[in-house]
Parts: structure tokens; C-alpha cells; sequence
């Protein structure tokens, strides 16, 4: 969907009294933003200049900015397979704007293609390094942040029986996605995030904090449901 679609498209379900959610794969062709403060989250497709592959579009940037200002739970920037674009510089960016990213893998024709699969495992491995490099960095990078987080819950025997629930994830992770490939990738990410403690050593060490880090997340999504309940 478009965003110049979304206002109209809300506006229909409105009138069939249908509460929306989620908006998924929002590309920017337009820098207005409609009221989306009653979405909980909502994907913008990371489109690059025309005339400039490694530059995000000022207008995708624009609206980024507009929509992390906004009530939402979650606002996400995906990023294609085969971009052309910095880890260091777009981890630093959603940062500072407060935006979370999701490194998309390759699909449909080159969903087995081995090439493809090494080019975006070794893109996971370096937008890790820059995720770990800012400390207290609240900012989810998909899939890396939900393979820590499953990393540290299955360390402690909480580990969920499937990875993916959300329904973000089931079709950008899951949906198209070869289970042997995707196995072979996570053991890839699980080296890249131990390598950033050091190795399994210091993960274990830092895993109490991690818990701690993860429970609070939670209980600020329960407080926000809370909230959201009491004033409608």
C-alpha cells in the first residue's frame, strides 16, 4: 500500500467499525503523514534516492521522522535484500529518530539462492556490530534483536516452542523462507552476538541484566495496553 492510500483506507474501516492494528510494507510516495496515533505499528519500505542507491529518500526519512513523534508502539523501516545502504549509518539514524529496523532476506527466486543467502548473513553480522555499539540502544534491528531475545529465554528454559508469533514476523521471516536455510543463518547471527560479549563466557555472565532488560520491556507493553484500555 501507498501512503498517499492510507488515509482513505483507514477511513473505510472506520466506517465498517474495523480496528486496524498493523500496516505493513507502507511505501512512501508522498512526505505528508496521515494521523496513524491509532496503529500500533506500522512498516515503511526504505526506499533509496533516485540518483543515490545508498541514500535513504529524504521523503521516507521525513515521514519516519513525522510517525516516531507519534503514539505508536512501533514505527519500523524495512530494509530490502540487495540495498545498498550503510548499517552503521541507518543503526545510528533509527537511534537518534527512535524508528526500529528490519533487515529483510531474500525471497521468491532467490529464496534458496546460496550467494544471496551469504550476502544478507554477512549484512546481519555487520548491522549486529552496530547495534552493539550504542549502549542502552532501545531500537530493534530484526531479526537480530528477537534472536537475542530468544537467545536469553532459551538459556533460562523460557524459550517460546516457535520463534515467531508476531504477525510482522511471520511474513517478513518466516512466510517464503526455506527452514533449513533460516537454521543455517540463526547459527551465523548466534556466533555474531556472542562475538559481541566476548563469547559464550561473557554472554552467560550478562545474561541476568539481559533478563531484567527483557522483563521490563514487557511490563511497559502491559502498562501500555493498560492505558490504551482505559481510554478508549
Amino acid at each position: 500500500m501507498k501512503l498517499s492510500q492510507v488515509k482513505s483506507f483507514l477511513e473505510e474501516k472506520e466506517k465498517e467499525k474495523e480496528e486496524v492494528d498493523l500496516l505493513m510494507g507502507i511505501e512512501v510516495d508522498e512526505y505528508l503523514t496521515p494521523n496513524l496515533d491509532n496503529i500500533k505499528t506500522v512498516t515503511f519500505i526504505g526506499n533509496h534516492e533516485e540518483d543515490d542507491e545508498e541514500e535513504l529518500s529524504l521523503d521516507t526519512l521525513d515521514v519516519l521522522i513525522a510517525a516516531s513523534k507519534g503514539k505508536m508502539n512501533e514505527v519500523i523501516l524495512e530494509i530490502p535484500y540487495g540495498n545498498k545502504f550503510s548499517s552503521e549509518e541507518h543503526v545510528s539514524q533509527s537511534y537518534t529518530i527512535g524508528y526500529s529496523l528490519a533487515i529483510l532476506p531474500p525471497k521468491g527466486d532467490l529464496a534458496l539462492d546460496e550467494k544471496a543467502w551469504e550476502e544478507y548473513t554477512c549484512s546481519l553480522e555487520d548491522y549486529t556490530k552496530e547495534w552493539f555499539k550504542i549502549e542502552n540502544n532501545s531500537q530493534f534491528v530484526y531479526p537480530i534483536s528477537s534472536y537475542l531475545q530468544y537467545m536469553i529465554l532459551d538459556h533460562y528454559g523460557n524459550a517460546p516452542k516457535t520463534l515467531a508469533t508476531d504477525p510482522f514476523i511471520i511474513s517478513r521471516f518466516v512466510d517464503g523462507v526455506d527452514v533449513e536455510v533460516m537454521d543455517k543463518m540463526k547459527l551465523r547471527l548466534k556466533e555474531a552476538i556472542l562475538t559481541q560479549f566476548g563469547g559464550q563466557e561473557g554472554f552467560d555472565k550478562y545474561l541476568p541484566t539481559l533478563l531484567t532488560a527483557i522483563k521490563k520491556g514487557i511490563a511497559e507493553k502491559i502498562e501500555a495496553a493498560h492505558k490504551e484500555m482505559s481510554n478508549k
